[in-house]
């Protein structure tokens, strides 16, 4: 079957290690408050909000460029592991990966849902925060999960 807009299979792994290594130097960050990556960087931005004391738009700014470095590994990561082909990719995988696929946005429409009915202030600003990781993550998990026990049902009926 030809599957289009998939990776090689050799990314899967180089994608998990980049997620793995993202949210350890993350974790050491903020729980072990340990600066890995600390200090000021000028960048371009095509918005600046009045928290870099220049509002508007296509400004030089500095800023510290951790959190974004952090969501560049770790959403590129993500996309290796999630979107790279199977060994064998045949239609009832493709089918897997739909249904995984249709799962982790109803999950994240939910979870939007719950937080915006219960959660208020920073606290919603933090589950949206987090919550732009959650389609790919439970794709991911979810996905590997579905062809993990296909497998171990075709292993058992041999």
């Amino acid at each position: 079957m030809k599957t289009q807009f998939l990776l090689p299979h050799s990314f899967k792994l180089p994608g998990i290690l980049l997620m793995i290594t993202a949210i350890a130097v993350s974790v050491l960050e903020k729980f072990v408050d340990l600066p890995i990556i600390s200090g000021n960087v000028h960048v371009f931005a095509i918005y600046a909000s009045e928290i870099f004391k220049e509002e508007g738009f296509f400004k030089m700014i500095s800023t510290g460029i951790g959190f974004t470095l952090f969501n560049f590994v770790f959403i590129s990561g993500a996309m290796m592991a999630a979107f790279s082909r199977l060994k064998t990719e045949d239609e009832y995988i493709s089918r897997l990966r739909l249904e995984s696929l249709v799962w982790a946005v109803y999950a994240n429409f939910i979870i939007i849902f719950i937080a915006n009915i219960a959660i208020y202030g920073d606290g919603f600003l933090n589950v949206m925060l987090l919550n732009m990781y959650t389609v790919p993550v439970l794709f991911f998990l979810r996905f590997n999960y579905l062809v993990f026990k296909t497998n171990k049902l075709a292993r058992n009926e041999k």
